[in-house]
Parts: C-alpha cells; structure tokens; sequence
C-alpha cells in the first residue's frame, strides 16, 4: 500500500493507465463500474507535486485533502496532459466568464488568461445560450471587457482571429477579426459538407417548425402546471422559459 500522497497518486495514475489499455478488465473498471473513457493519460503524481508546491497539502497532519482539492488535482492533471497538444478551449459565458446577466469586465484576470491562449495558438469559443441572431454588437456588449484589452494589449491578428463566439445554442458563428470586431462567419463555410456534425442550414423549415411547436407546447405546459410566474420566449431556433 501507498505510504505518502505522492505513491498514492502514481497508483491512482497506473490504474488509470490500465484503464486506457484494457478498459475492460481494469482493476479500476472492477472498482467503479460507472467510470468512462480516458482519452488521454492523467499525470496525477505530477500534478499533485505541483499543486502541493502551492497548497502544502503533504504538510497536514490531522486534515485529509477534501473533495475539491482532489478535483483540482485531477483538473490540472488533465491540463497538464494536454498542455502540449491543446488546440482549442471552449467556455459558457454566464456564470463563467461573466456574471450572470452581466458583461465580461475589463479587469478580470480571465483577459490575461485568455490573451495567452490566444497567442499560444489556441482556439477559444464562447459557446453560448445568448441568442442574439448575427447581431454582432450585440455580443460585443456583453465582451466588451476582453475585446477592449485585446486591442489595448496590440494581441496580434493572427491571435484575435482565433477567438470565436457561437451563440443562440449553437446557431450562429461568429469569428473577432484582427481590429477586434465580431464578424459573422458564413454558414456555408462552418457547415460545410466536408466538415461532421448538423447543419441547421439545410433543415427543412417545415420540420424545425414542428419541433419548436412541440417543444414551446411541452414549455408552456410546465409553466401552467407548476404555476411559475415565467414568460414562455419563441425564437426562430428556440423555446425557452424567462423567470
């Protein structure tokens, strides 16, 4: 058996290992039947040795590490595996990188962070419920924090253009261009037919029509069952609830 956090968590990170090799008939499948795939190796020695540099877990003697420190732990281990190979990062923006309701301020740490995945060569979206349809400004608004210290800081083009919104549940595309504006994205271009997933674009109205009826019905019956003082919204891609 393990004699310090350090073995603990490079037996955690061989368990997970024979997991990715022979799912299976892993000791950890036996374990927690429930677990899911491993899509990369987790160095969780590593990344325990780092987080214990900061935190001094190993120093305590009479507190066991709680719940979230072992899920930062294995957060960072995953970053720490993919920190070479990491091509694109996405985020919600309410409640994330922002407020709820609110706009992406422009002294949050978040624009430092997110400027250096930019100009690491990273792609980062923020894929969001707001559905503003291809009214740009819109979005612009509730960014406004980010695209002015991207302009402030001269972030390059090439990085800019890397920065991408997707709203209204995925149906509009947007892309920052190199003078940090917003700008839409043509939908032959990201729904391409060379390219997988759906393409809205090629929906018969006829059948999206009849889905968002069921689905503003299956709404407003909720509402009425539950008497919640809520207004029923019918967009053009969706139905949704406003408290």
């Amino acid at each position: 058996m393990p004699t310090n956090y350090g073995a603990t968590f490079r037996s955690f990170e061989a368990l997970v290992e024979e997991c990715r090799s022979t799912p299976a008939q892993s000791k950890l499948k036996q374990l927690v039947p429930s677990v899911g795939s491993f899509h990369t190796p987790l160095p969780l020695e590593a990344a325990f040795a780092l987080y214990d540099q900061k935190y001094h877990i190993s120093q305590r003697r009479h507190v066991t590490p709680s719940f979230n420190e072992i899920r930062h732990i294995l957060n960072l281990a995953q970053v720490m595996a993919l920190s070479k190979s990491l091509r694109m990062v996405t985020f919600d923006g309410d409640q994330t990188l922002y407020d709820d309701g609110g706009n992406f301020s422009a002294d949050s740490i978040l624009c430092v962070l997110l400027c250096k995945l930019l100009e690491a060569g990273v792609n980062v979206v923020l894929v969001t419920a707001a559905g503003y349809g291809y009214h740009v400004e819109k979005y612009e608004a509730r960014l406004t924090g980010l695209l002015a210290y991207l302009v402030q800081e001269r972030v390059s083009a090439d990085a800019m253009e890397r920065f991408y919104v997707m709203g209204g549940e995925c149906n509009y595309c947007m892309r920052l261009t190199g003078e940090g504006r917003l700008q839409k994205v043509e939908e032959e271009e990201w729904q391409s037919p060379n390219l997988p997933g759906p393409k809205p674009r090629l929906w018969e109205e006829a059948a999206v029509s009849q889905v968002l009826n069921v689905a503003e019905e299956t709404v407003r019956s909720c509402v009425s069952n539950l008497k919640l003082r809520a207004k029923v919204i019918r967009k053009v891609s969706c139905a949704k609830v406003r408290l």
